[in-house]
């Protein structure tokens, strides 16, 4: 049987390693990006001050550290608990991210600029517009319906651990 990850469907190989070995290095160091904001918006609420490096004292960089960790560990709970937790991010995924990178800076820039947008710079955006939003339902809708169909038959559809 075929599985949703391409990576588990190449042989083992060089480039399947090096494949991997590169995921692997994104999402760690993007994952401590994309939760930057909440970690500063956090430890704002609880009184860590924002400074960095030698400035911060020892108690400040405790602080930083045990809330991150915390939150870290949340977030790996989470994504162990919930079931088909894959599933929910292509949802999202599918929905809010391709609207946001997509379609929403199209729209902000049509109406800044809508006096100055000329023929040809119209119908791409059109075009532009009108594929973004055909990839993000097309993306939402199967996710749906795979939540849906794995809902009703009870199955999973990408067990958690494969032999």
């Amino acid at each position: 049987p075929r599985d949703d990850n391409i990576l588990r469907n190449m042989p083992p190989s060089v480039c399947r390693t090096t494949a991997v070995g590169l995921v692997t290095l994104h999402v760690l160091f993007a994952f401590a990006v994309y939760w930057n904001p909440v970690f500063y918006v956090f430890e704002e609420w609880v009184g860590i001050e924002h400074s960095s490096g030698a400035k911060q004292s020892r108690q400040q960089l405790t602080m930083r550290v045990v809330t991150r960790t915390a939150f870290v560990g949340l977030s790996l709970g989470v994504a162990v608990a919930v079931p088909y937790f894959g599933d929910i991010m292509n949802l999202v995924g599918g929905s809010a991210v391709l609207g946001s990178i997509i379609v929403m800076p199209l729209l902000i820039y049509w109406r800044l600029h809508s006096d100055s947008i000329g023929r040809s710079e119209g119908v791409a955006i059109c075009i532009l517009l009108i594929g973004g939003c055909l990839i993000s339902g097309l993306s939402t809708w199967q996710t749906a319906s795979r939540m849906l169909h794995t809902e009703r038959t009870n199955r999973p559809v990408a067990p958690i651990h494969t032999p």
